[in-house]
Order: C-alpha cells, then sequence, then structure tokens
C-alpha cells in the first residue's frame, strides 16, 4: 500500500456497519420478490428483475422515500401486503457498528483525513447517527467530511459523486484510499485514481490493506 496516503474514505454498510444483507434478501424473498435459492447478497440485485432492481436501488439511494417504495413495490409482490405491511418491514432493516470500530475512526483523523462516502437513504441515516450517540460518538468524531447519496442526488458507481468527493475536499486522488465492499464501486474508484481496496461484507479488519494502514498509522513506533 502506498506510505503516501493522507485520506482514507470509507463506505457505510457492509464497511463500517456490520449489516445483516442475507436478512434484507430474505426479506425480499418473503414478500415473493426473490426466486426460491436466490443468491442472498447485495450485489446480485438483478435477481429480482431490472425493474424491481431499479427500484431496490432508487431507495437504498434514497432517491426516492419509504412509502414511495412501498408502494412501487407492492404490485411486484406475490405475497398480498399492503403498503403499510411493506413500510414496516423495510423500517426494521438496521445494522450496528462495533464501539472498536468508531474508535479506530477517531483515532485515524489524528493523522489523515477521514471521508465517509455512502449509498444511503435518510431513514438509515438518521439510524447511523442514533448508533454513533449510543456509543458516545458524534457525526464530527469520527469524519471529517461525508457524502451520502440521498442528500446529493447522486450514487456509486456514477463517476461523478466520487469526483465532487475529490473536489469538495481538495484531495489528490493518489493519496486517497478508499474500502467499499461492491465490486463495480471499487472499480470506478480505480479509474477515477483512488488506491482502491475491495471488502468483504462486514469484515472490514480482515481487508489487508486496512490492516496495513492501521500498522503503519495508529500502531506504528
Amino acid at each position: 500500500m502506498n506510505k503516501n496516503i493522507k485520506n482514507i474514505v470509507f463506505d457505510l454498510g457492509g464497511v463500517l456497519m456490520n449489516f445483516d444483507f442475507e436478512g434484507a434478501a430474505t426479506m425480499f424473498q418473503q414478500m415473493g420478490l426473490a426466486p426460491e435459492g436466490a443468491d442472498k447478497t447485495n450485489a446480485q440485485l438483478g435477481q429480482y428483475g431490472r425493474q424491481v432492481a431499479e427500484l431496490i436501488n432508487s431507495f437504498i439511494n434514497g432517491f426516492i422515500d419509504t412509502k414511495q417504495f412501498a408502494s412501487l413495490l407492492q404490485p411486484h409482490c406475490k405475497v398480498n401486503l399492503s403498503v403499510d405491511e411493506i413500510s414496516h418491514q423495510l423500517e426494521s432493516l438496521d445494522g450496528d457498528i462495533p464501539h472498536n470500530r468508531l474508535a479506530m475512526l477517531k483515532k485515524l483523523r489524528e493523522t489523515h483525513k477521514v471521508i465517509l462516502l455512502s449509498n444511503i437513504n435518510q431513514p438509515m441515516w438518521e439510524k447511523t447517527l442514533s448508533i454513533l450517540k449510543r456509543e458516545g460518538f458524534d457525526c464530527k468524531d469520527c469524519f471529517d467530511n461525508v457524502f451520502l447519496s440521498y442528500k446529493l442526488k447522486m450514487a456509486k458507481p456514477d463517476p461523478a459523486i466520487y469526483r465532487k468527493m475529490i473536489d469538495d475536499c481538495n484531495i489528490a486522488a493518489q493519496e486517497t484510499i478508499y474500502f467499499d465492499d461492491l465490486p463495480e464501486n471499487i472499480e470506478t474508484g480505480t479509474k477515477i485514481g483512488l488506491v482502491s481496496s475491495l471488502v468483504e461484507q462486514n469484515r472490514l479488519e480482515q481487508n489487508p490493506d486496512f490492516i496495513n494502514l492501521v500498522k503503519q498509522t495508529v500502531y506504528k513506533s
């Protein structure tokens, strides 16, 4: 890994936040959206068909709200569910951020600029802020800058959101390491010039680049 790294960019779900992707996929299956035996991974939205996959992406990215998504999704469900029932199930989706990860972010900010770049909707972001508060942290304790799809109305892997982050933060791509759990996002990050590292979902601490980063900064002698 480049020892001249000055900036660290993290994705949220599946990287900083441990998210139950399998549980979410099971929920969609129970609504009658996915075929039996479908691959229960976040990266396989295509299993639901193009139209439904686009709806799910729009909801995840915060381009439509929960009620809109539930209403648009309802006709595709093979199970008889009301819009309110669908909304309630969607609102039950949750994740968690280990305290030690938040503490590590705060520590990394002593030597690096730490940035969050996330495809996220407003309800999940509000839950994220609640997690931070519960663990004794504020957003500004963990991040120098935050870029959220629902606020910007653009989302990864669109190169525009990466360029906005680089321009707004006034950083050099080659001095920036980027952690994400989706190959398509990593591919765009690499094309933009970021030092990009694919994280196995919910396994940030097992990522070799993250291990080396921590060794070179937090635990260097």
